[in-house]
């Protein structure tokens, strides 16, 4: 019999340990895709919670501003609430392709007796709540109801003379025309900035006139109660466009002139009839993505007023009449421009005559209102005194006919500033410069010469208590979000008795 030599079976023994150390590895990274499969489909379903929650205070927002009886229901019982119905869990779900993604539980209360101010508390849950892996996220989302037609909510409103659009504008926010809006040259409104409302709607009680020589774009729905006559090749609309080809005064149908030059809108073109001109169906450069035609069940655009002031001192907390005297309102100004107003209070002056408003020494700490019954020539820019408290508002309010609020030398103003201001005129206002304002321009017409930009920024209230809006016209709302964070998603009353999974 052959003896084995020593060194005999190594390789076999050697071939084990480093099969045993492969299979090892190879469990070993089998375990961190596992792993890694796992993170990522967390970390979808985590953001599939939110947008669930987030599609459920969005629905609630919606339903606070359109629907009355769900306002009446919070008013009566203290409370709005989706899901639970008759002891059961009856969540909303969010669905693509047949596919649950997500579902959503949503309570809305009133925060303020008087202000129409709501939370609006959101969970959400992805894929659904019943599931052994699921995942729930919460929002909690404070907003205001403003009135449609009522209070400061356009960027730039122009009442019974409209808009007459010769020189460029440039407006972040909605804007509204109660007669004609004439277009002459450049022209654009868009979405506000991150964080302030407004999205660019562009609402005309009558006609809407866009000449060959312009150059616009339209970020949000343009809605026109009269004809859309559009020569400008290739106009932007982003949006839907609603041209009713009707004249608002008499009812007539003015049949001749709803015309388009090759369009792009990439929403809805929703009129009575096709319109002359060149329009093609389909999406991209000079075609509309959907023809309506005709339009039905459309809601026309308001005729809403400019509003009215009237001077009433007892709804400010320091209210000044200098009356007829231009030199003592000039003597208050001098001596208190280097530090206006008072810090979560409404100063008010009222005078009668010229007036030159010089901002460049002047510096705000609280609300200021200067109502003048006579042409208002305004130079530099209203600053704050410590741009890093809330904004002041400050509102130069022009009363009288015949008398014109200009944006004069200077008038520029810086978002840093933090100053939210109204240029307000019963008659017209005119920028003369280059002029950029975070704010409003409110008139019943517009005659600027020179470019123009708004940011729309919200007034504080108690700065515009002088000022009274037509209440019929307050049966709609725009909400505007004041809070929106995401909190930890605690056990929402009564439903964690039947959704708890």
């Amino acid at each position: 019999m052959k003896r084995f030599q020593r060194d005999e079976g190594i390789g076999i023994i050697t071939a084990v340990f480093v099969a045993l150390i492969v299979f090892s590895l190879a469990f070993a990274w089998y375990r961190i895709s596992i792993s890694e499969i796992s993170e990522t489909s967390g970390d979808r379903a985590r953001v599939r919670a939110v947008n669930a929650a987030e599609a459920g205070a969005r629905e609630a927002m919606y339903l606070l501003a359109s629907d009355d009886t769900i306002r009446a229901l919070i008013d009566s019982s203290g409370e709005y609430t989706t899901g639970v119905t008759s002891g059961t869990c009856d969540l909303a779900t969010v669905t693509s392709g047949g596919r649950t993604l997500g579902e959503y539980w949503v309570r809305v209360t009133r925060t303020d007796p008087v202000d129409l101010r709501y939370l609006i508390e959101a969970w959400g849950w992805a894929p659904r709540h019943d599931v052994a892996q699921m995942d729930v996220k919460k929002l909690s989302f404070e907003i205001e109801l403003r009135p449609y037609g009522g209070g400061f909510t356009y960027a730039m409103f122009a009442g019974n003379f409209g808009f007459t659009a010769s020189n460029k504008k440039t407006i972040y926010g909605d804007i509204y025309s109660g007669d004609d809006f004439v277009i002459s040259n450049s022209t654009t409104v868009l979405p506000n900035d991150a964080g302030w409302p407004g999205v660019g709607d562009v609402n005309v009680y009558r006609n809407m006139e866009i000449n060959a020589g312009s150059n616009n774009e339209f970020s949000g729905t343009v809605r026109v109660n009269g004809y859309l006559r559009d020569a400008k090749k290739f106009t932007d609309y982003k949006q839907d466009v609603v041209a009713l080809d009707q004249d608002p005064a008499t009812g007539n149908l003015l049949l001749l002139n709803n015309s388009f030059d090759n369009p792009t809108i990439l929403g809805s073109l929703v009129a009575p009839r096709t319109p002359d001109g060149t329009i093609k169906a389909g999406d991209g450069k000079g075609k509309v993505h959907d023809i309506v035609i005709p339009a039905t069940n459309v809601d026309v655009v308001p005729n809403i007023g400019l509003p009215t002031f009237s001077w009433t001192p007892g709804a400010y907390d320091t209210a000044v009449d200098h009356g007829t005297d231009v030199a003592d309102f000039g003597n208050w100004w001098a001596a208190d421009e280097a530090a206006m107003g008072t810090p979560g209070q409404v100063e008010a002056h009222r005078v009668t005559g010229d007036v030159t408003l010089d901002f460049r020494s002047a510096y705000f700490e609280g609300d200021v209102v200067i109502v003048v019954d006579g042409n208002v020539d305004t130079k530099g820019t209203p600053t704050a005194l410590d741009p890093g408290t809330d904004p002041p508002t400050v509102i130069v309010a022009v009363v009288g006919s015949g008398h014109t609020l200009t944006l004069g030398t200077g008038f520029s103003m810086s978002e840093a500033d933090n100053v939210h201001f109204l240029g307000f005129s019963e008659d017209t206002i005119a920028a003369t410069n280059l002029s950029i304002v975070y704010g409003a321009l409110y008139a019943e017409g517009d005659a600027s010469g020179n470019q123009l930009e708004v940011h729309y920024r919200p007034l504080a209230e108690r700065a515009v208590a002088g000022f009274t809006f037509d209440a019929a016209l307050a049966d709609k709302y725009m909400p505007q979000p004041r809070i929106w964070r995401e909190v930890p998603p605690d056990n929402p009353v009564p439903l964690a008795t039947y959704c708890t999974p």
